[in-house]
């Protein structure tokens, strides 16, 4: 009988729930999306942070997770794996952060920079001609951007984008200097800058930028754009060039 009740005390005991549980593990939630916090552009030689958000199914953040960034045109802008971006050379691009499978991407605009003039660089800075746009067809500025500039971002103003400017600025040196605003029904802006490379002849100004290459036909004050370049394109000298 003895034997009996000390095997029930024991089995009682190795139930009383005394002894330590283990935890259960909880579910690690995986990634949903990635968004990228980032500036829509940049001057050329400039850098800037950008910054991963990742988020579970919930819409919940998640930290502490790995990410690979990566650049469209190492050429264009360069990004180191915490996700700090240097601006190369002007043009368009993207830089895409990659985590569990998932995929973030942020456009980047990469501006040149205007020549900053002072007297000891007045043989470089000096414009030799400038040129403002006027027409687009027969149609006078502003006109309906003519490469469709808005229509991909579905946002309110997709769509209504006016080029409301353009100018380009020849330099001795035979380098050049081209800025284009748009404005969009709601009163946004964009300005779009380049620089690049040019050769001038008797009556033609062959060009050379984001690697590809260009040529106006110049009379007197005007400078158009070739036949078979699709619209014709028709700018006048003007006496302000851009930074001066």
């Amino acid at each position: 009988m003895r034997r009996v009740l000390f095997m029930l005390t024991a089995l009682v005991a190795g139930c009383s729930g005394n002894e330590a549980t283990a935890p259960v593990p909880v579910p690690t939630m995986s990634v949903r999306s990635i968004t990228i916090e980032s500036p829509e552009h940049l001057e050329v030689g400039a850098t800037a942070q950008f910054k991963a958000i990742l988020r579970d199914v919930s819409g919940n953040i998640l930290s502490n997770r790995p990410v690979q960034w990566k650049s469209s045109d190492e050429s264009l802008a360069t990004v180191d794996q915490s996700g700090f971006v240097t601006a190369l050379v002007d043009g368009y691009m993207f830089i895409t952060a990659t985590s569990e499978g998932k995929v973030g991407a942020a456009s980047l605009r990469i501006d040149a920079v205007p020549l900053k003039c002072s007297p000891e660089r007045k043989n470089v800075c000096a414009a030799d001609e400038t040129f403002a746009l006027r027409s687009v067809g027969d149609q006078a500025l502003p006109v309906h951007s003519p490469w469709g500039l808005g229509d991909w971002d579905y946002d309110d103003d997709a769509g209504t984008w006016d080029l409301t400017r353009w100018t380009m600025t020849f330099y001795p040196e035979g380098g050049f200097y081209s800025e284009m605003i748009h404005r969009a029904a709601s009163g946004a802006t964009i300005v779009e800058k380049s620089a690049g490379k040019y050769v001038r002849s008797a009556n033609s100004i062959f060009f050379s930028v984001h690697g590809s290459n260009y040529s106006m036909t110049v009379a007197g004050d005007s400078l158009t754009t070739p036949p078979g370049f699709g619209r014709k394109f028709t700018f006048v000298r003007v006496l302000n060039p851009i930074g001066q």
